[in-house]
């Protein structure tokens, strides 16, 4: 990291303690230069009332899609998941390649809880119980969700998280704090990627600043580094470096 690039982060990111972006006692050329970030309280998403789901193989896609319906295990949901309005389905790297992510989203009109071999689209000789999801139709989101860094056999999230989304690991963030984080330090990594001229980007969040550059993410507060991370590992484990500097940031408390 080039010593003049960290005194410049430094010298962006001097400030006190305060409870939030809007309170900062950012000085007029900081305030031109700085993007103002709010965000709500820290508090979980309580409603969750979409399934995503995976597929086994790829012709199942098909048949989902023809016969408006989606099965899986019971075993992978609880009482506690209900009620459920949505179910998408996701589409792994491994089975569809560049068409992988989440692309369909359907809206439940009915659900019943029956044995594997009660199935008759897809047929198999099981007592497993499954419950069988009846859709009203199948949508095409507008902007698909990226596949990338996690593997799982169903995610729970939100119908206005997954229409913001534009990456799988968004959706496994707890609350509205960790996805306004995530989103402005991803705008921060394509902006400095977009421009090789003038690729630096610099923001603050509570009492922290973030320094970005094409390689590496700053964690500065008090003028003093906290840690860096590589924007490499950022773009290929979001989820991963956001958990890694969310840790960081409780520890410097």
């Amino acid at each position: 990291m080039d010593k003049n690039y960290l005194d410049y982060v430094r010298s962006k990111l001097k400030f006190g303690r305060n409870k939030g972006i809007d309170g900062m006692n950012l000085n007029k050329n900081n305030r031109q230069t700085m993007p103002v970030i709010s965000h709500a309280k820290d508090e979980p998403w309580r409603e969750r009332n979409v399934l995503v789901g995976v597929l086994r193989d790829k012709s199942q896609l098909k048949v989902c899609l023809d016969k408006k319906f989606y099965h899986i295990p019971c075993k992978y949901i609880s009482k506690r998941h209900f009620p459920l309005e949505y179910v998408a389905i996701y589409q792994s790297k491994n089975l569809f390649g560049n068409d992988a992510g989440i692309r369909y989203i359907g809206k439940i009109k009915s659900y019943d809880r029956i044995k594997r071999s009660k199935i008759s689209e897809i047929p198999k000789n099981s007592n497993e119980y499954y419950y069988r999801f009846e859709v009203d139709g199948w949508a095409l989101l507008e902007n698909p969700v990226e596949a990338k860094e996690v593997g799982f056999v169903r995610i729970f999230t939100n119908h206005e998280m997954l229409l913001a989304s534009r990456e799988v690991p968004e959706l496994l963030l707890s609350n509205k704090t960790e996805h306004d984080l995530y989103n402005c330090i991803k705008k921060a990594v394509d902006m400095a990627q977009k421009d090789s001229e003038n690729n630096t980007s610099v923001f603050a969040w509570e009492d922290y600043g973030f320094g970005v550059d094409v390689d590496d993410i700053q964690l500065v507060k008090d003028g003093r580094l906290i840690n860096m991370y590589s924007v490499y590992d950022f773009m290929d484990m979001p989820l991963t470096i956001l958990g890694q500097i969310r840790r960081d940031m409780d520890r410097d408390l």
